[in-house]
Order: C-alpha cells, then structure tokens, then sequence
C-alpha cells in the first residue's frame, strides 16, 4: 500500500504537466491534450470517466488489470495498457 500513498512531492516535477485542479473545463481538455500519457493506480473506481477524457484526449493508458478498465479497453490493447 506504500506504493499508493507516497506524496507527488517526493517526485520531481519535471514528470509532471500539471498537478492539483484545473481551473476550468477548457484548460483540463487543453492539459489532456498536451498530455503522452495516463497513469491510473487506483483501489477503487466505478466508471473511469477521467481515464476515458485522457484517451479521448490522445493519452495512452497505463492501468492496472482490475476495477472497471477491463470493460473500457478493447482486449486487442489489454497486454500493451495493463499492469
């Protein structure tokens, strides 16, 4: 469980596009937008809607093999999107 609860401080923040809340509908879509990637590493979800605007966005999913992401990710992408 570590591995879930370590601060995004402790990371440098040239990882990172954006961290924390978009101030608006447009600048979240113009942040998905200029994202390479989606990083999911979550112990619960019900639909993954914010997973699905970063794909639609042009991100790749990395998720892990569990919750509701084997149900949004066409099988023919489950060994390149899972962990």
């Amino acid at each position: 469980l570590d591995s879930y609860t370590t601060p995004l401080s402790k990371f440098p923040s040239s990882l990172f596009l954006h961290r924390g809340f978009a101030e608006s509908r447009s600048s979240y879509l113009s942040l998905l937008s200029q994202g390479t990637i989606v990083v999911s590493c979550a112990i619960h979800e019900f639909f993954g809607i914010a997973v699905l605007e970063a794909i639609a966005c042009g991100c790749f999913p990395i998720l892990p093999n569990d919750l509701s992401y084997p149900d949004l990710i066409p099988k023919r992408f489950w060994g390149q999107c899972f962990y």
